[in-house]
């Protein structure tokens, strides 16, 4: 009785001669139809339809041995045991290396051309199930500035990646990093690794902690360890002053695989970082803080369906949409970071609201703020309390409103002979401003270092109440940080 193994070989063998002969029949149907002229058919009398399911198959003569692509052993790629003991990323590098179909795994075409029909096992898509990559979610899948989204996308883009030299302020000690530029970030990012290695002193508390929010209002609560250090430009002269934020992991390699470039011209630009296509890790995220800063304007096409060449200071930075990522991976990274928590704004807010537990240190101005208020508030019978509005400046600041003031007040005074009723009403009301301690004589005719507000009367005829009223126009605007 046969085995399951023998069961196994016949399908697998039955398989390889359909495979064949549905490809030989279409490639012969091809032929007839562009090089043989079309002739009129004669019908064939019907006949009964038999249907076998023996096959027996025979090596041709010269024919060439079953080889491995991957270790030279006789037998197909899918049937090779160290490939299939390989993870699914590196199956699917490899697969990208060898140029192989991401369909059937042979070589001489690509998964669009690819006429052998099926999909994975696993998610239905179009390519092997050997090359199917989980998109389940992880506990490693929420990164501080990286998120997940299982979308049904067909392709996907390459991000900016460079080169730079981190330099320590203090020490002057340099070390050369992987930058990751994300526009979409509102901070700087740098490893634990880093930090170490260039010898980095926090400016940060040591109980300060923060969230940082993704995609999905993702947040993860993180000690915060801020660090200043230089960024440096290899292709220029270009170089900034960074705070980041310490992480101990920014995200995953990128690119999450490796994959062949040779097929684009890439000879006659210096490239920001010229092994963009191998997966590294990242040791610096550069966010909107400073991207613009680095950012150029000029941009150069690789092709249709090619990444695009874009000019910065740290030279041309490879970003995109690529082919090979095509039916790779179904995962999408979205990098986003904010540093934004309701939480921490209302303990905030308590805290000015609440009395300090001890006395800190004032500044120079807050100092004199605080014995101006205790010198000059008083408090009315009313209740009222009754401050002093100090100048920030001297009082020369105020400038010359004397003569502006004085011609408003002559316009005023010829109105008021035009108009007797009008200035019935006026004094009326200016007298009623006094009695009500709005306003007192001055006993010095001008003052020196005042300040002069011109007034003229609005009169409302509609208003029963109130006939008239007084509008002071501030003929200088003084600004608000002068007082």
């Amino acid at each position: 009785m046969p085995t399951l193994d023998n069961f196994h070989s016949f399908l697998k063998g039955r398989a390889d001669v359909l495979e064949t002969v549905q490809r030989n029949k279409q490639d012969k149907s091809f032929k007839r139809q562009t090089d043989a002229p079309v002739l009129p058919q004669r019908p064939k009398p019907s006949l009964p339809s038999v249907k076998t399911f023996m096959a027996q198959t025979s090596e041709p003569s010269g024919s060439k041995p079953l080889q491995c692509v991957s270790c030279g052993g006789e037998h197909r790629i899918f049937d090779c045991a160290s490939f299939k003991a390989k993870s699914s990323e590196d199956r699917l590098a490899q697969a990208n290396t060898l140029k192989l179909c991401h369909n059937c795994l042979r070589l001489g075409h690509d998964v669009r051309r690819c006429r052998l029909p099926g999909s994975c096992r696993s998610c239905k898509q179009r390519h092997n199930t050997l090359l199917h990559q989980e998109t389940g979610p992880s506990e490693d899948a929420i990164q501080v500035n990286l998120s997940k989204l299982n979308l049904p996308t067909p392709s996907k883009g390459l991000l900016a990646t460079a080169l730079v030299n981190l330099v320590n302020p203090t020490t002057k000690k340099v070390v050369t990093a992987r930058c990751f530029l994300d526009n979409g970030c509102e901070s700087s990012f740098i490893t634990q690794d880093i930090k170490q290695r260039l010898g980095l002193t926090s400016i940060t508390p040591n109980d300060l902690t923060q969230n940082l929010e993704g995609v999905c209002d993702i947040e993860v609560r993180i000690k915060v360890d801020r660090c200043i250090l230089e960024i440096q430009s290899l292709r220029s002269s270009f170089s900034a002053i960074l705070t980041c934020t310490v992480l101990p992991q920014i995200t995953k390699p990128i690119p999450k695989v490796s994959y062949d470039v040779s097929h684009l011209n890439l000879a006659p630009f210096e490239l920001a970082d010229p092994n963009f296509n191998q997966s590294s890790p990242i040791d610096i995220l550069v966010g909107s803080d400073l991207f613009w800063d680095i950012l150029g304007s000029q941009q150069q096409s690789l092709g249709d369906g090619n990444p695009k060449l874009r000019s910065s200071k740290l030279g041309w930075i490879v970003v995109g949409p690529n082919q090979q990522f095509i039916q790779s991976n179904s995962t999408i990274r979205c990098n986003l970071a904010r540093t934004s928590d309701l939480h921490d704004e209302l303990a905030k807010f308590w805290e000015l609201e609440s009395l300090p537990h001890k006395k800190q240190a004032l500044t120079e101005q807050e100092r004199l703020c605080e014995q101006s208020f205790i010198a000059t508030t008083e408090r009315s019978d009313d209740g009222r309390f009754i401050v002093k509005l100090p100048l920030k400046d001297g009082p020369d600041c105020l400038g010359d409103s004397y003569t502006a003031a004085k011609k408003r007040f002559l316009h005023l005074e010829r109105r008021f002979r035009k108009q007797p009723e009008v200035k019935e009403r006026y004094s009326k009301f200016i007298h009623e401003y006094e009695e009500l301690g709005h306003l007192s004589p001055s006993t010095i005719p001008r003052p020196p270092n005042a300040f002069f507000l011109p007034h003229h009367p609005v009169i409302k005829e509609k208003v029963s109440l109130l006939n008239c009223g007084l509008s002071l126009t501030r003929l200088r605007a003084l600004p608000l940080d002068s007082l």
